[in-house]
């Protein structure tokens, strides 16, 4: 068990050292004095991207990390555009990078954290306004009701209050960056046809899917059991190699990272375990002596999110999710030898038994464990190009199991190789 938890603590080790790696892209800084410093900055998701600006004058260069406070606003080459900006979130002010996604009569922002979506519009005076939805409680008949009320309706109409024809518009408008977006640019056009309208809008990729086959190895071990049953006293499955096969599915998640992606698998493993032990009981001694052959079949459903990085032939890649084994063909074949050695003691014991203490055998098959085993995983790896441009990745990956029995854990490590199909 200790060289397990030393390549756990090597995975976790390796695991933070790709997930820091960092992806710097063509692009540029505002400084406070309005000055343009070209540069490198490191590409980030959303809401790192809200929170600082990491950069480099070259490759070579140390980076430097800027916060809002610092500079006005920096952008990625051809792509998303950020600015710094003083806003009211659960009515605590901060401040922060807000993406720029439309400069024109009125101007589009967009932030998002952990838990939601925020966009505000500025007016002709500079003046932000959060765009929102709110959800309103009321009680009908001694019943509780949600109703969302659409606030950035009213906001909108405000707003494009100089075109009636655009006031009515928003009332179909929703609040994403595509109807902003378009309902903004409408506006612009009409009451400003002299002035050009900027999206700064990165056009999200297109959802990405594709289908393959893995395989595996797989070394399996099992935690000690704490139950309380004689018969699983001591009781120590040796590791086990597993191999495995099956296929994967992925789809990318571009509204959280053209980085990010979603992938199934699905693999069959046939798994035989055998085990013998010794338990002595400590108050009369007795033994019990235990064999143990399981045999199982297993369908092993994988869901985890992978962090792909998009630079080189070889990319680093990472995994965290959740796994839920299902097990069929079940087999269990237990013999337990009971020793009496006390008895020897006694004569009327010794003259029925002169040279042994008394024995009992148990035979017993009945599957002593769960059906349904799930837990959570996590890993890296590699992925790159194979014959015809399809992809191909080497994944290493660790899998702990919660529930296949009361106090005995399932422990392993995984081993894939995975070939893209079709896309």
């Amino acid at each position: 068990m200790k060289k397990q938890h030393l390549w756990v603590l090597i995975l976790v080790l390796n695991v933070l050292q790709v997930f820091s790696q960092t992806d710097f892209r063509e692009g540029y800084l505002i400084n406070k004095s309005n000055d343009t410093i070209y540069g490198l900055i490191d590409y980030k998701g959303n809401r790192a991207n809200a929170m600082k600006c990491v950069y480099k004058k070259n490759i070579h260069s140390n980076s430097v990390t800027y916060t809002p406070e610092d500079i006005n606003g920096y952008r990625f080459k051809n792509s998303k555009y950020y600015v710094s900006k003083s806003i009211v979130i659960d009515n605590k002010p901060t401040q922060l990078f807000l993406e720029y996604l439309i400069n024109g009569i009125v101007d589009i922002y967009y932030y998002m954290n952990y838990n939601d979506r925020f966009y505000f519009i500025s007016d002709e005076n500079d003046q932000l306004h959060e765009l929102k939805i709110n959800e309103n409680e009321f009680h009908r008949n001694g019943k509780l009701y949600k109703k969302d009320s659409k606030e950035y309706i009213g906001v909108l109409k405000y707003i494009f209050q100089d075109s009636p024809k655009i006031s009515k518009e928003t009332e179909k408008t929703t609040l994403n960056h595509k109807s902003l977006i378009n309902i903004s640019l409408k506006y612009h056009n009409e009451v400003c046809k002299g002035d050009e309208c900027i999206i700064y809008e990165k056009k999200v990729s297109k959802t990405k899917q594709s289908f393959g086959i893995l395989t595996g190895i797989n070394l399996l071990s099992h935690a000690k059991s704490k139950k309380n049953i004689y018969y699983t006293k001591n009781k120590q499955f040796g590791n086990e190699f597993v191999p495995s096969i099956g296929v994967f599915y992925k789809i990318n998640i571009p509204y959280i990272s053209e980085k990010t992606y979603f992938q199934y698998e699905g693999t069959y493993s046939n798994i035989n375990l055998k085990t013998s032990t010794l338990y002595i009981e400590p108050t009369y001694r007795i033994n019990y002596l235990s064999d143990k052959n399981i045999s199982r079949k297993s369908f092993n459903n994988s869901f985890n999110f992978r962090h792909e990085y998009i630079k080189g032939r070889i990319k680093p890649t990472f995994q965290l999710g959740m796994y839920v084994n299902y097990f069929f063909k079940k087999e269990n074949n237990t013999n337990v030898t009971i020793i009496e050695p006390w008895s020897t003691n006694n004569e009327n014991y010794r003259s029925e038994y002169p040279d042994n203490a008394p024995i009992n055998k148990y035979e017993g098959d009945i599957y002593p464990y769960n059906e349904i085993d799930y837990g959570i995983h996590f890993g890296i790896g590699l992925k790159g190009k194979f014959i015809k441009n399809k992809d191909f990745f080497i994944d290493l990956k660790y899998q702990r199991g919660l529930v296949l029995q009361e106090g005995l854990y399932t422990s392993t490590f995984m081993l894939n190789l995975g070939l893209e199909i079709l896309k």
